[in-house]
């Protein structure tokens, strides 16, 4: 891998390590170096005549930071800095209830985290039926209707679960 191919793809590794930073509540520094490597170990894989390198970029690189977060909330390991202890114990609690999702509930939880302002867009103004319509539809889209379904209330049963 060359300088130039890194540079080129700097700033998409950046903007996936900070969403997962966000989404998983663990250290940006931390995620931006295992985006890195994400792209390293990717890069040679790509093939130009199986479509755009920036698309391939975006999954692998997601993908490895996905089965990072997934080990990293196996192992229940959360760094508490002393400036909130009880923001990081909420952070580190949710953190690990994504963890603990199938693979397709965290990738719909994660895409919520990364555009919230598209979600609340879509639902603004609506009732909470109303609102689990849209998003059942918008997740059917993506997933045959009976994963749509059951993703739907996995994410559901989470939530409920870590409200208590």
């Amino acid at each position: 891998m060359t300088s130039e191919v890194f540079e080129k793809f700097s700033d998409m590794v950046r903007k996936l390590a900070w969403s997962a930073s966000r989404a998983s509540g663990l250290d940006y520094e931390e995620l931006f170096a295992e985006a890195c490597l994400g792209l390293i170990e990717a890069w040679p894989r790509y093939d130009p005549e199986r479509g755009a390198a920036s698309t391939f970029i975006w999954c692998a690189v997601r993908n490895h930071l996905n089965t990072y977060l997934s080990k990293e909330t196996k192992q229940a390991r959360y760094e508490l800095p002393a400036s909130n202890p009880s923001r990081v114990e909420s952070t580190s609690k949710a953190a690990h209830m994504i963890g603990k999702l199938s693979k397709e509930a965290r990738e719909v939880v994660l895409a919520l985290f990364e555009a919230p302002g598209e979600v609340f867009e879509i639902v603004a103004d609506d009732t909470p039926r109303t609102i689990r319509r849209k998003i059942k539809d918008a997740l059917r889209r993506v997933y045959p209707a009976k994963k749509a379904e059951d993703v739907f209330k996995e994410i559901k049963a989470a939530v409920r679960d870590h409200l208590g």
